[in-house]
């Protein structure tokens, strides 16, 4: 039988399907820091808002430790948008 479990959010390499994983739940089980008491409107939310040329109907997805030539380690989020680009 496969093995559900999600590693915590600290060891998270990256989400890189939709709803999370293939199980399509959308659901991280293990999740050990995320909690109600820190997620909330004083402490958590939008950080940037970036312009793009179109809508972005698919789930961003996220990669932990990529190496970008000329530049330090960065953790990426990509967008793609209804005009074809690709955001990171």
């Amino acid at each position: 039988m496969r093995d559900n479990r999600l590693p915590p959010a600290a060891a998270l390499q990256g989400v890189f399907t939709w709803k999370y994983d293939n199980t399509r739940e959308g659901k991280n089980t293990a999740e050990s820091i995320l909690t109600p008491a820190n997620v909330n409107s004083k402490t958590f939310g939008k950080l940037i808002s970036v312009p793009v040329d179109g809508f972005t109907y698919a789930q961003p997805l996220y990669a932990a430790n990529v190496s970008i030539p000329g530049q330090v380690i960065h953790n990426v989020v990509y967008a793609a948008t209804e005009n074809t680009t690709l955001y990171a």
